[in-house]
């Protein structure tokens, strides 16, 4: 009997294993079939993820681009800005150039004619002295003309 018990307990135990062997068939099955979600779901996040990065990375590079382009309309801007000043400016020294010309030009016109005038000035001077001396002279010849008249008349 003894031979009996322990078939008995040996076929016992070979149902608890072949029971314990299941659940573990079916718990590994299960955990592979939650792994299995858990991959599917982590490559689906991983593709999401990509997605984003690429989107994300498009949309920085339209933003530098368009920095970019920003950049190189106010360096253009600044360098067309910088060439109007510089063309006024010019404008501006050509004309005070012009200016300082006709000032200095209008300036000498002047002097020449003070210089003129004074010269004038002089000769109408002398002119005029020599007229008052002809004058005085013919005064004096007319008084000695009529003293030598009146002295002769008397």
């Amino acid at each position: 009997m003894d031979l009996t018990r322990r078939q008995t307990e040996q076929d016992e135990r070979m149902r608890k294993l072949a029971a314990s062997e299941q659940e573990l068939q079916h718990a590994l099955s299960q955990e592979q079939s939650r792994n299995e979600a858990n991959a599917q779901k982590h490559s689906e996040q991983l593709q999401a993820l990509e997605r984003s990065k690429d989107l994300l990375i498009a949309a920085i590079t339209d933003q530098l681009n368009a920095s970019r382009r920003l950049h190189q309309a106010i360096v253009l801007e600044k360098d067309g800005l910088m060439k109007n000043i510089q063309q006024e400016l010019l404008q501006a020294v050509t004309q005070k150039g012009e200016v300082e010309q006709n000032l200095t030009a209008a300036l000498e016109s002047c002097h020449k004619s003070l210089s003129e005038s004074k010269r004038d000035m002089h000769i109408l001077r002398r002119e005029y002295n020599e007229l008052a001396q002809n004058h005085d002279q013919q005064i004096q010849k007319v008084r000695m003309w009529y003293e030598e008249n009146l002295l002769t008349v008397a």
